[in-house]
């Protein structure tokens, strides 16, 4: 399998049709995902070894996910620990896109380091904002992200 720079947005009949059906409950997936985005940033955002997005008053947006950032070294402790414990991670898509295997294919220049990049891919990840999270399902992700460096250090 070769990898290719390039996109795959071709929606089948199947998934017209189920988000034609999904639009009808858009503003209620909308104010849920906000809700829980909310929740847990207001919960998490004093924690001293992890650094959650921040976002302007001015924005309003549907957060498909949590992202935040922990202390170097600790991305994949962290994300094992939350998976043990049922509570879903993915990394931050993005991050260093030199550093992707398709990206060797590429002529590039880098004309400096991307710290900030490598942070991102090395040190960041996010857990779910899905509509379907409730208040109980929440209290138990911010109960177990908060325990993390004391399990950690057993």
């Amino acid at each position: 399998m070769t990898e290719e720079l390039g996109y795959n947005f071709k929606a089948t009949d199947i998934q017209a049709a189920i988000g034609l059906e999904q639009l009808k409950r858009v503003d209620d997936f909308v104010t849920r995902r906000q809700l829980n985005w909310t929740t847990l940033w207001s919960e998490l955002r004093y924690l001293d070894w992890l650094v959650p997005a921040k976002i302007h008053d001015f924005d309003s947006p549907c957060w498909f996910g949590f992202p935040m950032r922990v202390l170097p070294g600790w991305k994949m402790p962290f994300t094992k620990y939350l998976e043990e414990h049922m509570i879903g991670t993915r990394p931050v898509f993005g991050g260093n896109l030199t550093r992707q295997p398709f990206m060797k294919k590429q002529s590039m220049i880098i004309p400096e380091p991307l710290v900030n990049s490598n942070i991102v891919m090395e040190d960041c990840l996010w857990i779910g904002c899905w509509p379907g999270i409730d208040d109980q399902m929440l209290e138990y992700m911010i109960k177990t992200i908060k325990e993390f460096p004391n399990a950690a250090s057993k």
